[in-house]
């Protein structure tokens, strides 16, 4: 528990008992089978934000395959 202030205002933080989940886990949430091909570097918070603003490459593909036209090269 903790105590702070804000504009003046006291305010008890309690825990509710739940956790965040790890970059790990957050990465297998995210890649499933492609996890363990991805290596993470940086701080716990680099790592949860570059695994945030990835695309799970099911996704990529999809959206590559419906955006390119496939031309024949003579």
């Amino acid at each position: 528990m903790g105590l702070v202030t804000i504009h003046g205002q006291d305010w008890q933080i309690t825990d509710i008992g739940l956790r965040m989940l790890t970059p790990d886990e957050l990465l297998r949430a995210q890649f499933g089978r492609f996890a363990a091909d991805y290596v993470l570097v940086g701080t716990q918070a680099q790592k949860v934000a570059a695994i945030g603003n990835s695309v799970c490459p099911e996704l990529a593909e999809a959206l590559v395959r419906a955006n390119v036209t496939i031309r024949s090269v003579q």
